[in-house]
């Protein structure tokens, strides 16, 4: 019962931070494929910074923390933006009506590739070497000591810390 909590307030968490990144993006960016780009870039950089700090306290990893972070994140922007103009599910469901049948077809194909592409690498994951060695063991030594972004002695002579890491820090955001 305890992971199924964990995993709503994880999908909560990330919704928070979705709609928090998409007023702002769409503050600069009212529209299209750019707003989508800026919202994803936006609400992983608020994740990172969260984990970041929340890691000075040691609760960089706590799942507590991290959904209370986003839920703040998410309290503030929706109290200072307003409101997308247009919502992006009537911008999708737009340009699904302006497709022709062939290109809706070719969208549905795409879609459904890419969904099956996602269950196959879920079912069997690759995990390869650059993960084994220190991608998966630095969001792992994160998540014990509740410290993303901290340096982690993984290797003797291979400096792990000094590798650009936002994307392990994102990484243990979600494990947290």
């Amino acid at each position: 019962m305890l992971e199924v909590l964990r995993h709503v307030l994880w999908a909560l968490a990330v919704l928070g931070l979705g709609a928090a990144a998409l007023r702002v993006a769409t503050h600069v960016i009212p529209t299209g494929p750019a707003r989508v780009i800026a919202t994803a870039v936006l609400a992983v950089a608020a994740a990172i910074v969260q984990a970041l700090v929340l890691g000075l306290l040691g609760l960089g990893a706590n799942p507590v923390a991290l959904g209370a972070a986003a839920g703040v994140t998410w309290l503030a922007v929706r109290a200072t933006l307003p409101a997308p103009d247009v919502r992006p599910g009537a911008e999708i469901a737009r340009w699904w009506r302006s497709l022709p049948l062939p290109a809706r077809a070719g969208a549905a194909a795409g879609a459904g590739l890419y969904g099956t592409l996602v269950v196959w690498m879920l079912r069997w994951p690759a995990i390869g070497f650059d993960s084994a060695v220190y991608h998966y063991p630095l969001v792992a030594g994160w998540i014990d000591n509740g410290r993303p972004g901290s340096v982690l002695h993984l290797s003797y002579d291979i400096p792990y810390g000094s590798y650009p890491l936002t994307d392990e820090v994102a990484l243990a955001w979600g494990a947290g």
